[in-house]
């Protein structure tokens, strides 16, 4: 503000994860994000980003997210189904348990 040169313009993209506490890894176009909001240049007045999600024991969460201002960006993500339900249902593969 107050400067007369045309700064490229910025926004700024913050990342709200649920639950609180996941091991989430964020990544913004392959990138990997390192804190929970992201600065990106907007060519345009505008930026596309694809944004994806990665946490242990939960579905990956993608999205397209199309910038044009502060944004933030809900990232919900859903736990993958593990002992729930009847317990008649045997997973097969390295790490199987067997309850003897």
């Amino acid at each position: 503000s107050g400067s007369t040169t045309p700064a490229i313009k910025t926004a700024t993209v913050t990342f709200a994860v649920t639950p609180d506490g996941a091991p989430v890894t964020i990544s913004v176009d392959g990138k990997k994000v390192t804190a929970d909001e992201l600065e990106v240049e907007l060519k345009g007045g505008k930026k596309v980003i694809k944004v994806s999600a990665k946490a242990t024991g939960y579905h990956s969460f993608d999205k397209k997210v199309t910038v044009t201002e502060d944004t933030e960006v809900a990232i919900k993500l859903t736990k993958r189904a593990t002992n729930t339900g009847p317990r008649n249902t045997h997973t097969t593969g390295p790490g199987r348990r067997i309850d003897l």
